[in-house]
């Protein structure tokens, strides 16, 4: 007992240092809404299996998402388990890409019987992070002397909330338990927005800091029944409920105007309105099937109702006010996970007979709104390994896990029709050519030689070709309105296209529709050439749903309406151009705007309504953003 007591001190004074040297390092500019990115609360094994959790029992893993679980374990086991992550993410849009590493603490937690009908756990876990810094450029019109000035917008954001809980499990009968976690849970969450004007030094700057810091308590309930149907099968039938609460906190703001030629703070000052934040209820449903101690296949749904939460704040500021509103505008999310773990031989000699074998898939809908819509949706394939320590009972747990942002792949007979377009097209061409060439009077050496230019050369490299140089279509494409890009929505390389291109022959009709049957088994509708190039084929108003989602921090007011309907027509590469021309700052800026606002009133046949060529580059960019937010 003496030996019980110390361990259980030990592990405690460890998780009170885990809670003090544990920090949020997210990079991520979808935290700029709701609570910020949310943790899922699941521990190692349940990463690697797609995240069900809700029907998992097992007495050698802590289980919080369903205090039922507890119960599981054996009068001779004491589990502690501490998780870290690391995540690398890449994000575009609006012709910017970032690249973010990002590592946390995810979670310490311990676990152990205290009857033969009774078990508890301990653990500290995360509820959800914040993190986020953004800019850009905006451009505003003196209406009293009609002169235009730029100023630059930066949002910044940090924190993230936590909760430390105390669980008990209890074993109702053989095959029914229920468990409770009382949790404290608390945190802060800080965002500012600055505006400020770097080329008026008279002007004042503006700043604006809210922070919200939250300190209350929540409860969690779940069950779970398990079946054995003989030696080998059992089932687990399991639920969750977390009922909704409000959340205690205090809401700060502060209002600075900051001198823009000396720096110091002219005026300043702090409220603190009466705000409304919650939590939604949470349902949640999982079965698993287990065989033989070995094999264990899942499936979990969650629903979390944050439309039914209440939200709000008391203040007569309007700026502060529709701050708030655009911070926490929410929708229902919900969650399907699938997994399974494998052990191939529990009493092998070998060491990797006892490894785990881990493998999900999750599919989650967001839980925030942007504007009035709901944000992007999330899925993601997991994968893991539960790799036994020697010489004891513990076992290090590994996942990775691949997330990406939802897109419409092309439906495979828009692709067909698209590539048999393609071949009557270049058919025609060779037709044209030949005929051409036949009714010249050229000696046939030479002739060889111009067919082969003329003619073999172009057909051959035909796709590469109209991919490279027309923004991932070909002509069939273009006319089908679906073009090539990467995985994550990017703009593919030149490497990307090439392999594509060299692997086609592979995918042709040339080995009997193998390609074929690649993107039909493929969530993606992929073949063997996007696979390798990390590529697919996706719906050009989608391609323009993707950039324009992800530019989060500039959205047109509700009452918007576009002055030039022509700026539907220009391509994302066109845009970006403007863009990258307005935000620049090198001394030639002005002459560079005046040539490419006449290239673009050329190109799209537009008289503008005034003589200032900035601003009627920013109105095009945002009558695009109108047309292209329209589709989705």
């Amino acid at each position: 007992m003496v030996g019980f007591k110390h361990t259980l001190w030990a592990l405690l004074l460890t998780m009170v240092t885990g809670m003090a040297i544990a920090q949020n390092n997210t990079n991520s500019p979808y935290t700029r809404y709701g609570y910020g990115d949310l943790s899922d609360q699941n521990f190692g094994n349940s990463k690697a299996m797609g995240g069900i959790a809700f029907g998992l029992r097992d007495g050698a893993q802590i289980n919080p998402l369903n205090p039922a679980s507890y119960t599981a374990i054996d009068s001779l086991t004491f589990l502690f388990e501490g998780g870290v992550s690391l995540q690398n993410m890449n994000i575009s849009g609006g012709g910017v890409k970032l690249n973010a590493k990002n590592s946390s603490f995810d979670y310490l937690a311990m676990q152990f019987r205290l009857h033969r009908r009774l078990a508890m756990s301990i653990g500290l876990l995360p509820f959800s992070n914040v993190g986020y810094t953004v800019s850009d450029t905006q451009t505003a019109t003196d209406p009293a002397t009609g002169n235009t000035t730029a100023y630059a917008r930066n949002y910044t954001g940090d924190g993230g909330l936590h909760q430390l809980y105390v669980g008990l499990g209890v074993k109702v009968f053989k095959d029914l338990s229920v468990g409770v976690n009382a949790s404290y849970f608390w945190g802060d969450i800080t965002r500012s927005r600055t505006i400020y004007y770097p080329n008026v030094s008279g002007a004042y700057n503006f700043v604006q800091q809210a922070t919200a810091s939250v300190s209350s308590y929540k409860l969690d309930f779940g069950a779970q029944y398990t079946k054995d149907i003989d030696k080998k099968h059992s089932v687990t039938l399991g639920v969750v409920y977390s009922p909704k609460i409000k959340l205690g906190n205090d809401y700060d703001v502060t209002t600075q105007l900051v001198s823009n030629s000396t720096g110091t703070v002219e005026t300043s000052t702090s409220v603190a309105p009466d705000a409304t934040l919650a939590l939604p209820n949470t349902y949640g449903v999982g079965f698993t099937y287990n065989y033989d101690k070995r094999l264990t296949i899942g499936v979990d749904y969650s629903l979390q109702q944050w439309s039914k939460a209440d939200f709000g704040v008391r203040t007569t500021d309007e700026s502060i006010r529709g701050d708030f509103d655009e911070t926490y505008a929410y929708c229902d999310r919900s969650k399907i996970s699938v997994g399974a773990e494998y052990i191939p031989n529990l009493l092998g000699r070998s060491y990797l007979a006892h490894i785990k074998y881990r493998l999900g898939a999750y599919y989650t809908t967001p839980y925030y709104k942007i504007n009035g819509k709901k944000a992007t949706r999330e899925y993601g394939v997991t994968a893991g390994f539960g790799l036994p320590v020697p010489r004891s009972r513990s076992i290090l747990s590994i996942s990775g896990q691949f997330v990406r942002i939802s897109q419409t792949p092309a439906s495979i007979g828009e692709r067909l029709i698209a590539l048999v377009i393609d071949f009557i097209l270049i058919g025609f061409y060779v037709y044209a050519t030949a005929t051409l060439l036949s009714t010249l009077r050229i000696s046939s050496d030479f002739i060889m030689i111009l067919i082969m230019i003329v003619v073999y050369l172009p057909v051959l490299g035909y796709s590469f070709l109209c991919e490279m140089f027309n923004h991932g279509r070909s002509f069939g494409k273009n006319l089908m309105n679906i073009r090539v890009v990467k995985a994550d929505g990017s703009t593919p390389g030149i490497s990307s296209y090439l392999l594509r291109w060299l692997l086609f022959p592979i995918d042709s009709l040339l080995t009997g529709g193998f390609g074929l049957l690649v993107v039909l088994l493929t969530k993606n509708s992929q073949r063997m050439g996007d696979l390798a190039a990390g590529t697919m084929v996706i719906k050009e108003q989608n391609y323009r749903k993707i950039h324009v989602s992800l530019d989060e921090f500039d959205y047109l007011t509700k009452d918007y309406r576009p002055t030039y309907p022509q700026a539907a027509d220009l391509s994302l590469e066109q845009i970006n151009v403007i863009t990258r021309t307005l935000q620049d700052g090198k001394k030639d800026r002005v002459h560079r705007i005046a040539q490419l606002a006449k290239k673009v009133q050329e190109l799209l046949t537009i008289t503008p309504r005034d003589g200032n060529q900035e601003q009627f580059l920013q109105t095009v960019l945002r009558d695009y953003q109108y047309y292209a937010l329209e589709e989705i």
